[in-house]
């Protein structure tokens, strides 16, 4: 175990790419500070499925609560909820959230890292994008989860500010990303909700 810190706090998606730059493994594996693995053999679990998936880029899963050890359903990384309520083996999926998962390093070698002027809220989704773009794909393993104790200790974006800054993130990666209509569409949607949300 190395322990490193950054000179200063570079946010969540400065802070992965800070560490990314250090790894030397061929698959890196993440956890977020409030997370905890959700089985003994969940790396293991990691391992194996890249090992059997060489076109896999990115390992996904999905969070419980402590308590309940039900599934947190909006975190579910799919647009689709439900869907994945009925999946039972591994199955692609257009995101990760980065609560758990795992990335392949030589995809990250094409893809580049998290873009760090999001900070926080959609730098996932945009480098999911990449990931893809890229020839890649992103699986979500039904056996895989983390009990994510969801804390907003040292997250500075909440509030009015958690809507706007969503809208200024996912506009930037639509614009960047997606072909057209998409980036208005996703810029009209989000507004129109950051309005109503914040009045």
């Amino acid at each position: 175990i190395r322990l490193e810190r950054s000179p200063s706090n570079l946010g969540a998606a400065g802070g992965r790419n800070f560490g990314m730059a250090m790894a030397q493994g061929e698959i890196l594996i993440f956890i977020d500070d409030d997370a905890v693995w959700h089985q003994r053999n969940d790396v293991r679990r990691i391992l194996d499925l890249m090992e059997s998936h060489p076109k896999c880029g990115v390992v996904a899963m999905h969070s419980l609560h402590p308590k309940t050890h039900q599934p947190i359903m909006t975190e579910f990384p799919h647009p689709n909820k439900d869907y994945l309520l009925g999946v039972t083996t591994p199955t692609e999926i257009p995101y990760f959230y980065a609560y758990g998962n795992a990335l392949r390093a030589d995809v990250l070698k094409i893809t580049g890292g998290y873009p760090e002027r999001f900070g926080i809220y959609a730098e996932e989704l945009d480098l999911s994008l990449r990931i893809i773009e890229a020839g890649y794909t992103i699986l979500y393993d039904p056996q895989l989860a983390v009990y994510h104790h969801k804390s907003n200790l040292g997250r500075p974006v909440q509030g009015d500010h958690f809507w706007r800054v969503n809208t200024l993130n996912k506009s930037r990666m639509a614009c960047r990303l997606l072909p057209y209509p998409y980036p208005l569409t996703t810029m009209a949607a989000w507004s129109f909700r950051t309005l109503y949300k914040t009045k």
